[in-house]
C-alpha cells in the first residue's frame, strides 16, 4: 500500500466480474494537513491509486498504470463529511494480455464521485 492508513476496507466482495469493495477514508491522515487545512479534500491521485490497489489485490498481480482512457471526477471526496465509499472495479474486454482495462465506479448509496476507465500494464 503506496498511502498506509489513507483508508479503511469495510467490506469487500465480488459480483461477477467485478470486485466490490466499501471503504472510509480517513481524515487522521497525515495528507490531509496539506490537502488542505481545515478543508480536507481527498487528492484525486489518491482515489485512483486505491483503485490500482484494491484491483492488485483481487487480481493478486502488480499493476502499472498503463492509460487513462477517460476519467470524470464528479464530486469531491471530503474524508470528515463521506460516507462509506462503494468501489465497483469490472474487467472490460481487451486485446492485449499483459495489460488490463477496467471500468472504475466510486459512489456512495446516493452520489456518484469518479467514472473511470484504465488501463494497467501487469508487471
Amino acid at each position: 500500500m503506496l498511502l498506509e492508513n489513507l483508508y479503511k476496507i469495510t467490506a469487500q466482495h465480488t459480483e461477477k466480474e467485478s470486485s466490490v469493495t466499501n471503504l472510509v477514508f480517513l481524515e487522521s491522515h497525515h495528507i490531509y494537513n496539506g490537502h488542505f487545512p481545515n478543508n480536507p479534500i481527498t487528492p484525486g491521485v489518491c482515489l485512483l491509486q486505491t483503485a490500482k490497489e484494491l484491483l492488485e489485490g483481487y487480481l493478486n498481480v502488480n499493476l502499472r498504470l498503463h492509460t487513462l482512457v477517460d476519467v470524470k471526477f464528479l464530486k469531491l471526496v471530503i474524508p470528515n463529511n463521506s460516507k462509506e465509499l462503494t468501489y465497483t472495479i469490472t474487467e472490460k474486454s481487451h486485446d492485449n494480455t499483459n495489460e488490463k482495462k477496467v471500468t472504475v465506479l466510486i459512489k456512495d448509496t446516493s452520489e456518484t464521485y469518479i467514472k473511470a476507465i484504465i488501463i494497467y500494464s501487469i508487471l
